[in-house]
Formats: structure tokens, C-alpha cells, sequence
């Protein structure tokens, strides 16, 4: 596995977690994998679209900006908790 692909599964990990989920117990070693987990955790169809063109329409470099992207959104409109 390469350095970009290595980070985009980073990526994918990290929107798994937005879910709700523990990605630590899943495979996502290939792109197929990745997209399958998202799927039955009921990921948005943006994302969904983005890893589903993983390594078919998309080069590895788009899929990982936008990946970056999602969740920099997901941080942003997270709900704040005070303490």
C-alpha cells in the first residue's frame, strides 16, 4: 500500500468515526472495502459517490482532497458539548 493510498484509508477512517463507528474493526484495505463499510453505516451519498469513484473516475489525489475536505466539514458542524 503507498503513502496516498494509506492516507486516503486514513481519511475513510475518520469519516467512519463521524458515524459512529470504530473502524478499527473493519477491513478497508481496498477501495471496494472501504466503500461497503460506509455504505451499511448509511454514509451520505456525496461520500458514498466520492469513494465509489476511487481508482475508477477519480485519481488518488482527488479522492483524498475530498475526502480531507468531508471532514474538515464534519468537524465543522459537529454539535459543540459544554461543560
Amino acid at each position: 500500500m503507498d503513502d496516498i493510498h494509506r492516507q486516503i484509508v486514513y481519511e475513510i477512517k475518520r469519516a467512519i468515526r463521524f458515524l459512529g463507528a470504530e473502524p478499527e474493526a473493519m477491513r478497508l484495505s481496498t477501495p471496494k472495502q472501504c466503500y461497503e463499510a460506509l455504505e451499511k453505516l448509511g454514509a451520505h451519498p456525496h461520500l458514498l459517490a466520492n469513494v465509489g469513484s476511487w481508482k475508477d473516475t477519480l485519481s488518488d489525489e482527488d479522492v483524498l482532497e475530498t475526502m480531507k475536505t468531508w471532514n474538515a466539514e464534519q468537524i465543522r458542524i459537529a454539535p459543540r458539548h459544554s461543560n
